[in-house]
């Protein structure tokens, strides 16, 4: 007989690390590797609106180079991983392939940008950064900063600001730790500051970037 596979609660998944489903990256649902007494994850869904905010931001503006920049943009995007994976690899044959004329040097680094951007805001969901007991933790903090380039480069493609509300939903989370205050707080004080200034300095290789 075939195996059934259990979707989860809501059928949202499941995952080997949490009894609630996914829940451990969604809400404060009582899964975590835990901290002090009365610590808790309820700023997993502030957090997880934050980023959800973002990504949704940038939904229209992405699909809105289908025809332009891309044949079809959400294919450009998982193909590009070629450009991760082997530095090597000609930019400039990777666009003529997914948009089947020569781009303009702009359009290549419009093209380009878009394609580190969506990189960025897949990043910024990495495991870890809900894993742990509190928002305050490394893991979440370069979770931010994959948020924070994202944001960089919106700002490169002149696309609308985001980053007030993005950081008015982030105030909303709350650290276990007092010193520490809010996701606001957090990434206004260990992220901003050690963001480079990419524009002035690699506006030119986008996807030839470490983000750690």
């Amino acid at each position: 007989s075939e195996v059934e596979i259990d979707n989860g609660p809501d059928g949202e998944g499941t995952s080997w690390s949490c009894a609630h489903g996914v829940g451990r990256w969604i809400y404060d649902c009582g899964c975590h590797t835990g901290g002090e007494a009365g610590w808790n994850q309820q700023w997993r869904k502030p957090l997880r609106a934050a980023l959800d905010y973002l990504r949704d931001e940038n939904d229209l503006h992405f699909k809105a180079t289908r025809g332009t920049l891309f044949v079809d943009p959400w294919q450009a995007r998982d193909a590009s991983i070629a450009l991760i994976l082997d530095p090597q690899h000609s930019r400039e044959r990777f666009l003529f392939e997914q948009v089947g004329r020569e781009l303009s040097p702009e359009e290549q680094w419009r093209a380009l940008t878009y394609l580190e951007l969506q990189r960025m805001l897949l990043l910024m969901y990495t495991s870890c950064g809900w894993f742990f007991n509190d928002i305050s933790g490394i893991e979440t903090i370069q979770i931010l900063k994959y948020a924070a380039r994202a944001i960089d480069l919106m700002g490169q493609l002149k696309l609308p600001p985001v980053r007030e509300h993005f950081l008015e939903i982030l105030s909303e989370a709350k650290s276990n730790r007092p010193e520490m205050g809010t996701g606001a707080a957090i990434y206004r004080r260990f992220v901003e500051p050690l963001n480079p200034n990419y524009k002035k300095d690699h506006a030119t290789e986008p996807l030839a970037i470490a983000s750690g």
